[in-house]
C-alpha cells in the first residue's frame, strides 16, 4: 500500500459497484492502511451504488478507531445506505457497539434520524447499553435544548457534563442551541456554546438562517458582537436571500 501510493495511484479509484480501497480498510478494521490512505488524499465518505460509506461499514462492523479516523477525515455521521436506509448511528446500535455509538453521537449523528418507510429511529434498534446510551443522549440533548432557551448557563453546563451535543435537539423551528440562545438575545449561552465547538455559521433547517441573522432580526446586541468576534459571517444569506444585515434592517435595528 505505501508503495502504491508512493507511486500516486488513485487512492479513491472505486471498483465497478462504487467500492474504494478504503471501503475495504474500513471493513476489515485496517486503521494503519486507513490512515495511509486519509493522509494520502482519500475521499473520506464515498458511496458505493448501493449508498454505503466506509463509516458505515466501519460501524456495522464496530471498528472504534476507524470509525474515529473516519469522522475526523470529515464522513458524514447521517449518510444512509439505499438498501436498508441504515444510518452508521442504526448499524451501530444493531451491533450493540457502544463506544463506536459515542463517537458517532459526539460528531452529529442524529437519533431521531427517521429514514426509514415506517419511522424507525436507530434507538427502535437499540438494546441494552446502547439503548441506555441513546436515552441518556436524548435526555440531554433536550436538556441543553431548553437552557439554551432559558438562558440557563448552570443547566447547559449540566447537560454539556452529561453529553449533550450542541445540535442533537431542535425546535419546532428547526433551530439548534446556538441559534436558540441567539434568538433570545442569551449572550452567555451563546458565549459558552462556541466554546465548546457550536458551528457559527450553522443554518436553522427550515430557513436557513444563521445565528448571527437570528441575532441581528431580534436586535440583541451583545450576542451579535459575540459571533462577530467568533468571526461568524455577515454576509450569508438564508433560504429567501437575506443575510443579517438586511434582517437587522427589516425589523427595524438600525444600531445593530
Amino acid at each position: 500500500m505505501r508503495f502504491a501510493i508512493g507511486q500516486r495511484a488513485n487512492v479513491s479509484a472505486a471498483d465497478s459497484e462504487g467500492f474504494t480501497p478504503l471501503h475495504a480498510c474500513a471493513d476489515g478494521g485496517s486503521d494503519v492502511i486507513c490512515s495511509l490512505l486519509l493522509a494520502a488524499g482519500a475521499d473520506a465518505d464515498p458511496r458505493s451504488e448501493h449508498g454505503i460509506t466506509p463509516l458505515w461499514l466501519a460501524a456495522d462492523a464496530g471498528h472504534e478507531l476507524v470509525v474515529s479516523m473516519l469522522l475526523e477525515g470529515g464522513a458524514d455521521p447521517n449518510t444512509a445506505d439505499r438498501d436498508l436506509s441504515h444510518t452508521p448511528l442504526m448499524a451501530a446500535a444493531i451491533g450493540s457497539h457502544e463506544q463506536v455509538t459515542m463517537h458517532l453521537l459526539r460528531h452529529g449523528a442524529e437519533i431521531g434520524r427517521a429514514i426509514q418507510p415506517g419511522g424507525q429511529t436507530a434507538l427502535s434498534f437499540a438494546t441494552g447499553a446502547v439503548r441506555a446510551l441513546l436515552e441518556g443522549k436524548e435526555s440531554a440533548d433536550a436538556e441543553m435544548l431548553a437552557a439554551a432557551g432559558d438562558g440557563d448557563l448552570i443547566r447547559a453546563r449540566g447537560a454539556w457534563d452529561s453529553g449533550a451535543s450542541l445540535f442533537g435537539a431542535k425546535t419546532a423551528g428547526g433551530s439548534v442551541a446556538l441559534h436558540h440562545a441567539a434568538a433570545r438575545g442569551h449572550e452567555s449561552l451563546v458565549r459558552f456554546l462556541m466554546a465548546e465547538g457550536a458551528a457559527i455559521d450553522a443554518r436553522r433547517s427550515t430557513d436557513g438562517c444563521t445565528a448571527l441573522a437570528l441575532a441581528a432580526a431580534h436586535g440583541h446586541e451583545g450576542c451579535l458582537s459575540a459571533l462577530m468576534a467568533h468571526g461568524a459571517a455577515v454576509d450569508l444569506a438564508d433560504a429567501h436571500g437575506s443575510t443579517p444585515l438586511r434582517h437587522a434592517a427589516q425589523h427595524g435595528h438600525a444600531q445593530t
